[in-house]
C-alpha cells in the first residue's frame, strides 16, 4: 500500500498503544511496511539492518519534530526542514542553537530538501556521507552529524539518551519499536525510518508520465517547456536541462557533483566536494539537487543566493561565471523570453502539493 492510506486505522492503533503499559509491541505496527511508488520510480531502497515498520516511523516522526535532541531544547530537525517547504529551509542560511550559523563557508549553507532521500547515494551538499558498499545505512549515519554539530543542534548522544530515558513516553515508544532500550543506533534508525517514507511522486508531471506522456495532460506552455527541458537540438544553444537534472527524481542520475559556475576563480569561498575528497578536480563542485517541489524549496543553490526561480533561470541563461572547474555543460543558453516562460511553466508541474500538506508527515505535537 502507499504510505498514508488507512490513516483512520493507524490512529486507532496508536490510541490503543497508548494504553499499553509494559512489554514489547505486537500487531500491525510491527509488521514490515511495503512502500508503493509509481512504475516510473525505482523500487524503494530499505536496508536489511533496519526494516521499515509503522512503529519506527511514528517514533522517528516524533523525534524529528522534538527539540529534545538539541542542546538547549530549542532546535528540532524540523526547524531547518519544515514540511511546507518540502522539508527544506526557507532561510538563506540555516540557523542552529543560540542563533549560530557557523563561521566557515561550508558551515553557512542552505539546508537541502528531504524527500525521496532513500534514492540518494550521497548526502549533504558536499556528499560527505555516502553509501559506497550499497548497505543503504548512510541515512542512519547522517543523523549523527546535525545532532552533534555545534552550529546545528550542538548536543551529544549521551545527553540525548539521558533526556529520552527520563522522558515519560520515550522509553515505552522505543520498547514498542525495537523490543529494547534507547541506544544511539536506535535513535538514528527511527529518524531514518521516518525520512524514508517522505516520498514525493504526486505532481502534475507524474500524472503526465502515468498517462503515457499524453500532451493533453499539460497546458501548451507546460508541454513546450517539457520539450525544452528534455530535447537535444544539434546546432543550436538549447537548455537540455535533463543532462544534470534527469531521471525520475530530476537530480543527477549519475550521482556526480558539478560546478555550475556560481563564482569565478578566486571568488570560490565554499570549496564544496573538494573539502571531502581533497582532489582539485572537485573544487567548487556540489551535489545536484532535485527539481521536484521547486516552488516550495526556495531559496536556491547551496548558499541560498537566489530567492526566485526567475533569478535561477536568468543565471543559467548566461551560462554562469567562467572558472577553470566550471562544468562543460554550462554554456550561454540563449533561450527567448517565451521559452523562459514555458520552461518555468514546466518546472512548476514538478510541485507536489499533497506532499507538503500530507498530515502523516506533519508534527505529531
Amino acid at each position: 500500500m502507499r504510505y498514508g492510506k488507512y490513516i483512520g486505522v493507524l490512529i486507532f492503533i496508536v490510541v490503543l498503544i497508548g494504553c499499553v503499559k509494559d512489554g514489547p509491541l505486537v500487531g500491525p505496527l510491527r509488521e514490515e511496511l511495503q512502500l508503493e511508488v509509481p512504475e516510473h520510480f525505482e523500487r524503494p531502497r530499505i536496508p536489511e539492518s533496519n526494516p521499515l515498520t509503522e512503529a519506527k516511523v511514528q517514533l522517528g516522526r516524533q523525534l524529528f519534530y522534538d527539540p529534545i535532541l538539541s542542546m538547549d531544547n530549542t532546535v528540532s530537525c524540523a526547524s531547518c526542514h519544515p514540511q511546507e517547504h518540502a522539508f527544506s529551509d526557507p532561510r538563506r542560511i540555516s540557523i542552529g542553537v543560540g542563533g549560530k550559523t557557523g563561521i566557515l563557508p561550508e558551515q553557512r549553507r542552505n539546508a537541502p530538501a528531504l524527500f525521496n532521500l532513500m534514492y540518494h547515494d550521497f548526502l549533504f551538499w558536499d556528499g560527505r556521507i555516502e553509501d559506497p558498499f550499497g548497505t543503504l545505512e548512510h541515512m542512519e549515519t547522517q543523523i549523527r552529524l546535525p545532532i552533534e554539530d555545534p552550529n546545528e543542534m550542538g548536543s551529544s548522544f549521551k545527553l540525548v539518551m539521558e533526556r529520552l530515558n527520563d522522558h515519560p513516553e520515550y522509553p515505552k515508544l522505543f520498547l514498542q519499536a525495537f523490543d529494547d532500550t534507547i541506544t544511539e543506533l536506535r535513535i538514528m534508525q527511527a529518524i531514518a525510518s521516518f525520512e524514508r517514507v517522505l516520498l514525493s511522486y504526486s505532481s502534475k508531471y507524474d500524472r503526465f508520465v502515468e498517462a503515457g506522456f499524453d500532451s493533453t495532460v499539460l497546458t501548451s506552455s507546460e508541454y513546450r517547456g517539457f520539450k525544452l527541458f528534455f530535447d537535444e537540438v544539434p546546432g543550436r544553444k538549447h537548455p537540455e536541462c535533463f543532462h544534470c537534472h534527469g531521471g525520475f527524481n530530476f537530480d543527477d542520475p549519475a550521482g556526480t557533483f558539478r560546478n555550475n559556475g556560481l563564482d569565478r576563480d578566486g571568488g570560490i569561498l565554499d570549496v564544496g566536494r573538494f573539502q571531502v575528497t581533497v582532489n582539485l578536480i572537485d573544487f567548487g563542485k556540489f551535489k545536484v539537487p532535485s527539481l521536484r517541489n521547486v516552488s516550495f524549496t526556495a531559496p536556491y543553490m547551496h548558499d541560498g543566493r537566489f530567492e526566485t526561480l526567475d533569478e535561477v533561470l536568468d543565471f543559467y541563461q548566461t551560462g554562469g561565471n567562467t572558472s577553470s572547474g566550471r562544468d562543460p555543460l554550462m554554456t550561454t543558453m540563449g533561450f527567448t523570453d517565451e521559452e523562459k516562460t514555458d520552461l518555468k511553466a514546466f518546472l512548476l508541474t514538478l510541485n507536489d502539493t499533497s506532499f507538503v500538506t500530507n498530515p502523516d508527515f506533519a508534527s505529531p505535537f
